[in-house]
């Protein structure tokens, strides 16, 4: 009975640790950089666990290059002003971002100003300054 009980509490506990190997690490990227880039969206993925975006970047030699960048969950999002329509494929945006470590064209998403002007931000720094968890 004793066992029974040990091996029914093993299972109960690793059922509470399976969503803490989902998560990754931020590692990838430079959190100590903070670089801008402007493009056209080529694709806006307004998906969990994290929503991606992805610009046409013209480089110094004049080819495109598409540039990924990944931000928080869609409620993060939601929560900092963000909507799936806010973004749409041909928009000039400005994105603010840490790049990622290995030098790949893209990184994370730190600030992106919409055509209008309208300025929307992404991040724990974020939520502290729109006053919001």
């Amino acid at each position: 009975m004793f066992s029974k009980n040990i091996t029914l509490a093993g299972i109960v506990l690793s059922l509470f640790t399976i969503p803490a190997f989902g998560h990754h690490s931020f590692a990838m990227f430079d959190q100590t950089m903070h670089l801008n880039v402007r493009g056209t969206v080529t694709d806006f993925n307004w998906i969990n666990p994290h929503a991606w975006i992805h610009v046409a970047v013209t480089d110094e030699d004049g080819n495109s290059v598409t540039w990924s960048f990944e931000a928080s969950s869609t409620g993060r999002l939601a929560a900092s002003g963000w909507s799936p329509d806010m973004v749409v494929a041909g928009d000039q945006i400005e994105v603010g971002f840490s790049p990622l470590r290995d030098g790949t064209p893209g990184g994370h998403v730190k600030t992106l100003i919409l055509p209008d002007g309208t300025e929307l931000c992404n991040g724990a720094e974020c939520r502290e300054r729109l006053g919001v968890e």
